[in-house]
């Protein structure tokens, strides 16, 4: 349940814009932040098995597809939630 959320939110694109490619590209940019902001933050609020369940300690983050600003997801890699290591993917 999860995880398709997660895939519809990250399949939500803004509709195009009657503009420059540069407000275009702006735009797309901040669209992304606000996803990787949202995801970040989701994580922490969900109730994740005990870590005897879980191997490792590292929770992974899966991008599919092509994500034009997957630069505001690796500002994710590396961050701590919940006591685990998130990892980005493309």
């Amino acid at each position: 349940m999860v995880m398709v959320f997660l895939a519809m939110l990250l399949a939500f694109q803004v509709p195009g814009e009657n503009g420059h490619a540069a407000d275009r590209n702006a735009s797309a940019q901040a669209e992304y932040q606000l996803k990787a902001a949202f995801v970040y933050n989701f994580i922490k609020f969900v109730e994740w098995p005990s870590a005897e369940r879980l191997a490792g300690d590292t929770l992974r983050i899966c991008l599919l597809g092509e994500v034009p600003t997957a630069a505001s997801f690796d500002d994710l890699n590396g961050q701590e939630v919940l006591g685990r290591r998130l990892s980005v993917t493309c």
